[in-house]
């Protein structure tokens, strides 16, 4: 899906400027309401994309056999937890089967979609990264305890390898991959050369890595001159990384946290 939408607010602190949004919206387009709402016009241009893993043997085989022994169920993404639901339905197993499980997650917007469910969330970390569950884990004893984390295909180590020096044992699956489009976004590159974009927003290091693909070498990322607003450190990281100069790392991050940097006098 790509194009524009036009906002049908007469007036807002981003009234007639140009976004780029680089996250998929076509089942959660949470963040270009938000944006249009606040009088924005968006262009909704996906530089990646969340597909279920093509084998569930791992995942099943914890429903199956590990389920009751485990102690903790750790959620880096929203993603992880809606692909999660999802295959449980596939294997008629309840969302009740999990509730004897303590839950953390990564921040706010996962936490909220697992007390939707009904589920408890033991643990948010105040800042919401892979780094914030290693510091919230560590004024814990977890020796002997048993963690599953289902998430990306090819996740971050950092919070496995801490939680098993701090002595437990973690069992990661996957439930989603991400990847480029299927076809390439011509269109992308010709917005972003003709300087009518205002804004770029990034949501994670995949929508920075791709959106480097898709792009270059037309576009000499030195030479911008659009706004970049990201969301938390670790997709700021990435955006560095490829000399890009980040305008605004909203402070709260969440959709709403980033838009709302997006919207304070510079």
């Amino acid at each position: 899906m790509s194009g524009a939408s036009a906002s049908s607010a007469a007036s807002g602190e981003l009234h007639g400027k140009s976004v780029l949004v680089t996250r998929p919206e076509e089942d959660d387009p949470r963040l270009s309401r938000l944006l249009v709402n606040h009088g924005a016009l968006v262009y909704l241009l996906p530089t990646f994309q969340i597909a279920p893993v093509k084998s569930w043997g791992a995942f099943d085989q914890v429903i199956q056999n590990e389920l009751p022994h485990l102690d903790w169920l750790v959620f880096t993404s929203r993603n992880a937890v809606r692909l999660l639901v999802r295959r449980l339905k596939t294997l008629q197993v309840e969302c009740s089967a999990l509730r004897h499980l303590q839950i953390a997650c990564i921040g706010k917007t996962t936490a909220t979609a697992l007390r939707e469910l009904g589920w408890t969330v033991e643990l948010v970390p105040d800042e919401a990264s892979s780094e914030g569950l290693v510091a919230s884990f560590s004024k814990r004893e977890l020796h002997g305890l048993r963690f599953w984390m289902p998430g990306a295909q090819q996740p971050r180590e950092l919070l496995s390898a801490s939680l098993r020096e701090q002595g437990a044992e973690v069992i990661q699956t996957p439930v989603y991959e991400t990847g480029c489009p299927p076809t390439p976004l011509a269109f992308l590159t010709k917005l972003v050369v003709s300087g009518r974009l205002d804004w770029l927003t990034f949501c994670s290091p995949s929508a920075v890595n791709n959106f480097v693909k898709l792009t270059t070498p037309q576009v000499v990322l030195a030479e911008l001159k659009t706004a970049v607003a990201c969301i938390g450190p670790t997709t700021r990281q990435a955006l560095h990384e490829h000399g890009f100069c980040v305008t605004v790392t909203a402070s709260e991050q969440t959709l709403a946290g980033l838009v709302q940097a997006m919207t304070v006098p510079s």
